[in-house]
């Protein structure tokens, strides 16, 4: 017990060390990618200018729906606890807060939607609960639906093992965290049945499948040359890849851990530090889409929802019963 009190007393210092930790590594991020870009920057320039620019505004089109998938998963957990709550005011929630994925530390957006939910009336314990498992089966299914894509690519018996090894583990952390939950019910007050859980995996898995297809599309618009994986390869890297990058907690969103290992993992005609420069211009791609949903969800719940009786209700009631 003493253990604990002693790290009770010391969790302020603990939250301020990783904090500064993430700056810190923030910092030497970026700074290595101008580093890499000053490198090489004549091979990325010339493969820039020959980009087709068409398939970056298909990648960025592709992006826009997975913001429609992560409401859903909102939904199915808090309808496991017996709350009544609609989709549009999960999707309103989610939507109305985008932009502060991007302040510094990359969980203001988790933060944001955690404040609405505690004054609509959920405890502490039911949005634990939705913290809980949407950390889990974000990084969790990413890097599972990643590593059995890339057993079937990947070259050399070490990353081979690495990939099984990742399956593996995944799968049972998936399985940990369902039996987690059934058992600490007090902790979490909210209780997931199986075929719930199973919802809750194809709803992450859908919300992989639109963002794999963005960043196809993305890598499609460069060379042939320089990319020489194939699909299935590309997906499976950059799905385990982000997962890997998510499961950094001193990389905030994954920045910089997510390049160097898609680099790694992907076979191109480039040399890598040039390669972590051209991943890396696909969170610009996301960014931008991520800001035209935010915008034209603005617009739309402004001009046509809030004109709509039952859509008002949903938007603007903030009592728990009446959702």
């Amino acid at each position: 017990m003493k253990y604990l009190s002693y790290i009770g007393s010391h969790q302020g210092v603990l939250r301020g060390f990783v904090r500064y930790f993430k700056y810190i590594f923030l910092s030497l991020a970026v700074a290595f990618f101008f580093y890499y870009i000053y490198l090489s920057r004549s091979e990325i320039w010339k493969i820039i200018s020959t980009a087709n620019y068409w398939y970056l505004v298909l990648a960025w089109a592709a992006w826009l729906p997975v913001h429609f998938v992560s409401p859903a998963f909102t939904k199915i957990v808090i309808q496991g606890m017996g709350e009544k709550f609609h989709y549009v005011k999960a999707l309103d929630i989610h939507a109305t807060y985008v932009p502060a994925k991007y302040l510094p530390g990359g969980v203001w957006h988790t933060v944001a939607r955690v404040t609405i939910l505690h004054r609509m009336g959920f405890s502490r314990k039911k949005i634990s609960s939705i913290v809980f498992l949407e950390n889990l089966f974000a990084p969790v299914v990413s890097i599972s639906l990643g590593s059995a894509f890339l057993i079937f690519h990947v070259v050399g018996e070490t990353k081979l093992i690495l990939m099984v090894l990742s399956l593996i583990i995944s799968l049972s952390a998936l399985l940990v965290g369902y039996m987690a939950i059934g058992k600490f019910v007090l902790i979490f007050e909210s209780s997931v049945s199986f075929r719930r859980y199973v919802r809750l995996f194809f709803v992450t898995a859908l919300f992989w499948v639109f963002s794999s297809v963005s960043f196809l599309l993305f890598l499609h618009a460069f060379s042939s040359e320089v990319i020489v994986s194939s699909w299935f390869e590309v997906v499976g890297v950059y799905l385990y890849s982000w997962g890997v990058g998510f499961l950094a907690f001193f990389a905030p969103q994954g920045l910089g851990v997510f390049e160097v290992v898609a680099a790694n993992l992907l076979s191109a005609d480039m040399p890598v530090q040039s390669l972590i420069v051209i991943l890396a211009l696909f969170r610009f791609i996301t960014a931008m889409a991520d800001l035209s949903f935010w915008l034209l969800w603005l617009l739309v719940r402004n001009i046509v929802l809030l004109n709509t009786r039952l859509c008002r209700h949903l938007l603007t009631t903030s009592d728990l019963g009446d959702n």
